[in-house]
């Protein structure tokens, strides 16, 4: 018969970290409400990870006071998160991903000002993204990602200054991107793809400088894309930039290929952009992935490709192309 995880603590009064991820522990092993007063105060990391816990979160996890790791991701936990948790003061780290948690994300997240790590992601919420986050002002990572999360962006999202990842991707969020994320100026990687937002892409990567990853793919917004090719640098440190599935017209900027000099992928198929191809494109060194199918593209492609060792993919198909793909991408040309 197996012993439950609380009485396996009941008597280590000392003990600081409890890990055994990576097994085939089940239900009983989770125990019931009967931990010692002194593991109540001195546990401090406790990772369950990676096991086959079928089970509701267990409600006595709220008694360990100095827990500031919590990892039970890749379970098959089930229903809401306990309001217990919300006695967690102390918690830096929560890893809930990849189980089949549901209802709303909590709203006493927002007492829990020492989070500098939520991931949610995988699961089956199915509520809002509670409003007041404001005071997680040591938030650095904050994935919901792969949920049914409904209604739109909160602002209050734009004051966690200290974001590096926010990933709100594959959800049925509605509305604008809220132009209070423009805050988030220490953001390297930004995931709002597969959602059902709507309005202009309203990123000011003057002010996002340390964007290295933005997906804003099969969404609903249009607009015009826009960057200044006064400032270069703003955009040194651009990667991977996806604006692919939405509705988004206008002309491709001149200069988009020489002022992202290391972006490695550029997809930009499945929207309503005309005009010509810039030649900056395939004299850009870097590009491993170039995708502008499914626009009005016209005019003759560019004659400057050329193979850098690199090239993965390039798809210039449906548009209104014409012309001869010249260059030494392959050692040889193409038909257009």
């Amino acid at each position: 018969m197996e012993c439950s995880i609380s009485s396996i603590l009941k008597n280590m009064c000392h003990l600081k970290t409890l890990n055994i991820g990576g097994n085939k522990l089940r239900k009983e092993f989770i125990g019931n409400n009967d931990l010692s007063t002194c593991i109540r105060h001195d546990l401090e990391n406790l990772d369950l990870s990676e096991n086959e816990f079928n089970h509701h979160l267990p409600s006595w996890l709220g008694q360990l006071k100095n827990l500031g790791k919590l990892d039970f991701e890749d379970n098959f936990f089930y229903g809401p998160i306990p309001s217990s948790f919300g006695k967690l003061l102390k918690l830096k780290k929560l890893y809930l991903s990849n189980n089949k948690l549901e209802g709303d994300l909590p709203d006493f997240m927002g007492q829990l000002v020492n989070l500098q790590v939520v991931d949610l992601s995988n699961n089956l919420f199915n509520g809002t993204i509670t409003q007041n986050l404001e005071q997680l002002v040591n938030l650095q990572h904050f994935d919901v990602s792969n949920n049914y999360l409904t209604g739109s962006i909160p602002s209050s999202l734009g004051q966690l200054i200290n974001l590096t990842n926010l990933d709100l991707s594959n959800n049925n969020l509605k509305g604008i991107i809220p132009t209070s994320l423009n805050q988030l100026v220490n953001l390297s990687w930004l995931d709002l793809s597969r959602n059902k937002l709507d309005g202009k892409i309203c990123i000011d990567f003057q002010k996002l400088v340390n964007l290295s990853y933005l997906d804003l793919s099969s969404n609903k917004l249009d607009g015009t894309i826009t960057m200044k090719e006064s400032q270069p640098l703003i955009f040194s440190k651009m990667l991977y930039l996806n604006f692919s599935h939405n509705q988004i017209s206008g002309s491709l900027p001149g200069h988009i290929g020489h002022i992202m000099p290391n972006l490695v992928n550029l997809r930009l198929g499945n929207n309503l952009i005309n005009g010509s191809i810039p030649n900056s494109l395939c004299q850009n060194d870097q590009l491993e992935i170039l995708d502008l199918s499914n626009n009005r593209l016209f005019g003759e492609i560019p004659n400057c490709w050329k193979d850098n060792q690199k090239w993965e993919e390039i798809n210039l198909s449906f548009n209104e192309l014409s012309g001869f793909m010249k260059g030494t991408l392959g050692g040889c040309g193409f038909n257009g």
